[in-house]
């Protein structure tokens, strides 16, 4: 199973980083491949993160929701594609 991790990024110190990175490494320790958003290329506007990610997102079988992504326009816009795309769900305490 692949799982993309989503959640807040932008206005948060150092993007969030140490959290993306300990989920990363959790579920990658449980066997999953993992797809994080903090390992894109470099791109130089937000819809240029967001095209990479999207496409990231459709070729995985599951989104996992970090904490703090309900303020977050990104993170609820692909827990949206995630749903529509009928993904497992699973929030960063499960």
């Amino acid at each position: 199973m692949k799982i993309y991790i989503s959640g807040p990024i932008t206005g948060i110190e150092n993007d969030n980083r140490e959290a993306f990175e300990r989920k990363k490494k959790a579920l990658k320790k449980c066997g999953y491949k993992v797809f994080s958003p903090i390992d894109a290329p470099k791109y130089k506007t937000w819809g240029e993160y967001m095209r990479y990610d999207i496409k990231r997102l459709c070729d995985c079988d599951a989104i996992c929701m970090l904490p703090g992504w309900r303020k977050s326009i990104g993170a609820t816009l692909e827990l949206h594609i995630a749903r529509v795309l009928e993904l497992d769900i699973f929030y960063h305490d499960q």
